[in-house]
């Protein structure tokens, strides 16, 4: 099974992740925790490009920018995601596909490219349930600067983050099945519950 987290920031993706897969390997579940971009040595190489990148006087385009996600996605997937669920390993993904259509496509990069782009990167492995963490960008961010200051990547695309919202919840909509649509104002173990519900029927473990 590969179960994503998606939303803006300060939704609770990494916190969500973390209190699943603790509860999946407390039920014996083989469990592998990844972030997209990142985990493989590729990825953090892209990870360290893209912050700098954004302090520098001509950032990439966004369609420049979503292939440099593509190509981390791209080694993720052939590496590590699908030796992984080859295995019978529950994967869980901070960020898959539907980031790069709601951010690249907040900042103009055609659709139909971005789409094209993801098909080509993840050869066919796609999320069994994407959990999108719904929230007003705005209550995002102050719950990330209280963490700490903005990292580049925070900093650039704070002023678009109700785009990016919008984005996702239209992707949430086109899609017949396989989201879970939850409100991130809730208190953490509130979602952890509705969560973990829905991944039990699809695990066929309800009572």
């Amino acid at each position: 099974m590969f179960i994503v987290f998606e939303g803006v920031e300060g939704a609770g993706k990494s916190t969500q992740l973390r209190l699943l897969e603790n509860c999946l390997r407390g039920e014996g579940h083989k469990v592998l925790a990844l972030q997209e971009p990142g985990t493989t040595a590729l990825g953090q190489r892209l990870r360290a490009l893209l912050l700098n990148s954004k302090q520098a006087d001509q950032p990439p385009q966004p369609l420049a920018e979503a292939f440099l996600f593509g190509a981390a996605r791209a080694e993720l997937v052939t590496t590590v995601i699908r030796p992984a669920l080859a295995k019978g390993e529950i994967v869980l993904c901070d960020r898959y596909t539907a980031s790069t259509v709601a951010y690249q496509g907040a900042k103009g990069a055609d659709p139909f490219a971005l789409s094209t782009l993801n098909d080509v990167a993840v050869q066919g492995v796609r999320p069994n349930l994407t959990v999108l963490l719904d929230l007003d960008p705005k209550m995002g961010l102050r719950r990330k600067q209280a963490e700490g200051p903005l990292n580049a990547f925070e900093e650039a695309i704070a002023n678009w983050l109700d785009v990016v919202r919008a984005g996702y919840l239209r992707l949430a909509a086109a899609s017949a099945h396989g989201w879970l649509i939850l409100d991130a104002r809730l208190p953490a173990e509130d979602i952890h519950r509705q969560i973990v519900a829905r991944v039990a029927v699809m695990l066929g473990t309800v009572p």
